[in-house]
């Protein structure tokens, strides 16, 4: 707001006024772009995340995690960010005895070990 009113302006003092204006319209406007385009990217990587996180979930509670009992060999496999990572779990008639749960957990910690160690 200029200190004299509008109505007591003189013709050039209102065509400065008026460009100020403007000026002011099109940096808020810029202003305006940029704060549209940095909350868009923040929602995109947001989503990102919290898809990472539902399947870290998904694995913890034994989702995506697939047992394969081969005649000579068992193997494991857990779905995570598109791809399947294999596990080798041993000979199949040792294992036998041993229920489905705890080879997952098996699996679940050879996964979260090769996460660490970045096999």
């Amino acid at each position: 707001m200029s200190p004299k009113p509008n109505k007591e302006l003189n013709k050039n003092q209102l065509l400065g006024r008026e460009r100020t204006l403007v000026r002011k319209i099109e940096s808020t406007k810029s202003k305006l772009d940029e704060y549209e385009s940095i909350l868009s990217s923040t929602e995109e990587e947001l989503k990102e995340v919290q898809k990472l996180i539902k399947e870290e979930e998904w694995i913890s509670k034994g989702k995506r995690i697939y047992i394969i009992r081969g005649d000579v060999y068992t193997k494991g496999k857990v779905f995570y960010r598109g791809k399947y990572r294999w596990f080798h779990l041993g000979r199949t008639d040792k294992l036998s005895g041993i229920d489905e749960g705890e080879l997952k957990e098996t699996i679940r910690k050879k996964f979260y070990e090769s996460l660490i160690t970045k096999k």
